[in-house]
């Protein structure tokens, strides 16, 4: 019998990523702050832009830069 699991993208069947795992760890790290107020989502685009093009080619996170003065 085969029960092989089926791996997410960006995973090989040996369990590798194809992706820096160190980066989304510290991404995920990052994002629990942005969660808990303690930084902005301004702050963590700018944070990991460079990283994220240099990792995936695009970064298609929103920046957080609205403008809040047409509120």
């Amino acid at each position: 019998m085969d029960f092989s699991v089926k791996k997410s993208r960006g995973e090989h069947r040996d369990g590798a990523s194809e992706y820096d795992q160190e980066l989304g760890k510290q991404m995920g790290e990052d994002a629990q702050r942005v969660a808990d107020g303690e930084m902005s989502q301004a702050e963590f685009y700018e944070k990991y832009h460079e990283r994220v093009l240099e990792e995936f080619g695009e970064d298609k996170r929103d920046p957080g830069l609205e403008d809040d003065a047409d509120e």
